[in-house]
């Protein structure tokens, strides 16, 4: 009877634990989906901070212009928007808050609406053994791109003859007007001074900025430039149909504020890019004493090109990338001289003459002659990067 008693006693334990087990699990899984959808109250599944767009991929170039033209037709974007006289981003009550708000900023705003503010900058300029043989090699090979001859030979042939070479490059550039551009020094810097560089001479054959429609004009000056904050202001001849960005402030910006920047970088032009502001003050880095620090991707060709905030307001122009050299993998930043710096040297040098004069030959071309030899000066520079 006592054995029986004890089976007895030991099943119904065994019941009651499996039950309480059962209850446990239960239990669990009751708390994972009551935390997977407070979850999902928080982090949206439409969360997509890279929709930076109103256009499908699909869309031809003339339904984009467009569809530009009919966005303006109605209010300006930088006459003050709906979204802008909403609540402010500092006005979220969190930090996941604000985020969010700063979600809907970007999502709301047009980027391609300022595609009309950023400018293609590409240039031939020519390297030499020696300054002297720099005049007669410019004007050998400005002959060759106005006779429109077999250029690959004609290039060689000027080579031969003046012991220089034809170099190319291109960069990106923010429109002031339409007939200026804010760009980087060093992307300008053989329009604005040759100079001697390991025993070979630099100067500037031929610069070129072609605009979001696909119209070119030729540099023609350097109105002003500080090498210092790598940052020059060049003018151009003819005018071209363009659209220029409102000016922010370095006070309006705050950390892991997101940011954008349009440019051409490897040459694929008008490309847009997104990352946030990683230092707002860094003192004195790579140079630059004005800048700040992002962490928006860059390569080569991006240099000068503006850098906006999710208002869409230019904040900064790129200019340089800082990079951990230790080690297979590296931690890159980029940076540029900010908005009240920018602004500094515009008061700085609005009263000053300064301006560099850069292509006198072009004085005798027409304006069509300008815009074919500007048109021919941008397939070189495709051509030779392409080699």
């Amino acid at each position: 009877m006592k054995g029986r008693r004890k089976f007895v006693s030991s099943n119904l334990k065994a019941q009651i634990i499996s039950r309480s087990q059962d209850f446990r699990a239960g239990l669990f899984a009751v708390q994972v989906i009551f935390i997977f959808i407070l979850s999902g109250c928080y982090y949206p599944p439409s969360y997509s901070p890279y929709v930076l767009s109103s256009q499908s991929a699909g869309d031809s170039r003339e339904e984009v212009r467009s569809g530009r033209s009919s966005r303006r037709s109605g209010s300006s974007r930088r006459s003050g928007s709906s979204r802008r006289s909403g609540s402010s981003r500092r006005s979220g009550s969190s930090l996941i808050d604000r985020t969010i708000d700063e979600i809907n900023r970007l999502e709301d705003l047009e980027v391609e609406d300022y595609l009309d503010t950023v400018a293609y900058i590409y240039s031939l300029s020519g390297e030499c053994n020696s300054s002297g043989s720099a005049p007669a090699h410019k004007t050998c090979v400005e002959n060759c791109i106005v006779a429109n001859s077999n250029l690959k030979a004609c290039f060689l042939a000027c080579q031969a003859a003046h012991s220089c070479e034809v170099l190319s490059s291109y960069g990106s550039g923010t429109f002031m007007s339409e007939t200026t551009v804010l760009t980087n020094h060093h992307v300008v810097e053989e329009a604005i001074a040759p100079y001697t560089s390991g025993g070979r001479y630099y100067y500037n054959i031929f610069t070129a900025v072609e605009n979001y429609n696909g119209d070119e004009a030729l540099l023609t000056s350097v109105a002003w430039h500080d090498e210092d904050d790598d940052v020059a202001l060049i003018e151009m001849n003819p005018s071209l149909s363009v659209d220029v960005p409102n000016f922010g402030r370095l006070s309006s910006l705050r950390l892991l504020d997101e940011l954008f920047t349009i440019g051409s970088p490897i040459g694929m032009k008008w490309t847009a890019s997104l990352g946030h502001l990683t230092n707002k003050e860094p003192g004195n880095v790579n140079g630059c004493g004005n800048c700040i620090i992002y962490s928006i991707p860059t390569f080569s060709g991006s240099s000068g090109g503006p850098v906006f905030n999710s208002e869409g307001d230019l904040v900064a122009i790129h200019a340089f990338v800082l990079g951990d050299r230790t080690g297979e993998s590296r931690t890159q930043f980029r940076g540029g001289p900010h908005i009240d710096r920018i602004k500094e040297l515009f008061d700085e040098n609005r009263n000053t003459n300064n301006q560099r004069s850069v292509n006198e030959v072009l004085e005798k071309y027409s304006v069509r002659e300008q815009r074919n030899i500007a048109d021919s000066v941008k397939d070189i520079v495709i051509q030779l990067h392409r080699e």
